[in-house]
């Protein structure tokens, strides 16, 4: 059953990777307030462990989490220390105690050595046991600090935690800024068990918003906007041929073939590219498109830019 929004199903384990500063802190504490507000979460059996924050930090946030009456444990504080989490793990299953609790770790290189196989695996083991006794466990952990071959981002660790959780996924960028000025972040899962849905998650980043107005900023991305910021991401990633295309369409240069070398050596760009990018914005609504073309005589194409008065004929191609 969804339990935090469509990322963390009840009685399972979860563990999102993501870079510091990317937001799964804030994302995490969002998603609590608002299973919380809507009742699918038990406040009184919610414990969200901070164990990777600043005094300032802890202050914040356990005053928000005190208006949802949800428990904040710091190591260090109230005679509470990050080793003490596996003894009251393995004695709340030991007395069948684990049932609609919620515990959430931030970060859990805090409570596992996640770079020994060994310390990993038993934890990830001890986990197991609490999520198959009814409890349901979310950690958030930190990806490497260099991308993989592939681009994309690797988490720490060994295998371990993966193989043994019920669902694992990493917070990505899905743009450096949303057509709002938002940051937008994706739940993009590497594993899972059930019905857990990638979300997309937007909020203001401003660095002079105080931590509450932050996280009063986070939303949910819904189906048709996010299409339309996606729209918005690929229009972004284009501006620079786009507007290499419009101004030298404006010099005169005719051919199309000539536009695309001249195009690709001036953004350097493959020629491939170009021609994609050209045929993905020609057509005749102004509000999609960038320019559009007539067949003249002779096959000859007359290239006409949007809310522009200039036209280039195209007698090559």
């Amino acid at each position: 059953m969804p339990l935090l929004g469509h990322v963390v199903l009840s009685g399972q384990a979860t563990v999102v990777y993501a870079p510091p500063n990317r937001g799964k802190t804030l994302l995490m504490l969002h998603l609590v307030g608002e299973a919380v507000s809507e009742g699918t979460l038990n406040h009184s059996r919610t414990y969200v462990i901070n164990a990777d924050d600043s005094l300032e930090g802890v202050h914040s946030k356990r005053a928000l989490l005190a208006e949802r009456k949800v428990h904040m444990l710091v190591p260090g504080k109230m005679n509470f220390d990050s080793g003490r989490l596996v003894n009251i793990m393995r004695r709340m299953i030991a007395l069948d105690q684990c049932r609609d609790v919620m515990i959430v770790v931030d970060t859990l290189k805090k409570f596992a050595n996640l770079m020994d196989k060994r310390n990993a695996s038993g934890f990830g083991n001890l986990v197991r046991q609490f999520a198959l006794a009814g409890g349901t466990f979310f950690a958030l952990a930190h990806t490497r600090k260099h991308e993989g071959a592939d681009g994309n981002l690797v988490y720490t660790g060994t295998t371990d935690i993966v193989e043994d959780f019920d669902a694992a996924c990493m917070l990505v960028p899905l743009a450096e800024r949303g057509a709002n000025g938002e940051k937008l972040v994706r739940f993009q899962f590497l594993k899972r068990r059930g019905a857990n849905n990638e979300q997309t998650f937007a909020f203001d980043d401003q660095p002079d918003l105080s931590y509450e107005d932050r996280l009063s900023s986070v939303r949910l991305l819904h189906a048709a906007e996010l299409r339309d910021q996606v729209t918005y991401e690929q229009y972004r990633q284009d501006g620079p041929i786009i507007e290499a295309i419009r101004s030298t369409v404006r010099r005169g240069t005719a051919k199309k073939m000539t536009l695309v070398k001249h195009v690709s050596e001036k953004v350097g760009a493959s020629r491939q590219t170009v021609i994609e990018v050209f045929d993905r914005y020609t057509g005749r609504d102004p509000k999609v498109h960038q320019w559009h073309f007539e067949v003249k005589e002779r096959g000859a194409k007359v290239i006409f830019l949007h809310n522009k008065p200039d036209e280039i004929e195209d007698v090559d191609d």
